[in-house]
């Protein structure tokens, strides 16, 4: 798994189906989405306007959480 462009990740999370894994990044700031049985990066989410700090992936829901600085 690879970012488009190099990035420092800087927080990790999983579905609870194992089959999804976000990461944060301190810059861009952005969330990277990989399916981890094809390792293809499937989105790239942004909207923050600092460092990604925390993810958290609901377990009931499919749901992400992030937090930056």
């Amino acid at each position: 798994m690879a970012t488009p462009e190099p990035s420092q990740l800087t927080c990790l999370a999983i579905d609870h189906t194992s089959e999804i894994v976000c990461a944060g990044a301190l810059d861009p700031y952005s969330i990277y989405v990989w399916n981890l049985k094809t390792g293809d990066i499937v989105d790239i989410l942004s909207g923050h306007s600092g460092p990604i700090s925390s993810l958290s992936m609901s377990s009931s829901m499919d749901l992400l959480i992030s937090g930056s600085w």
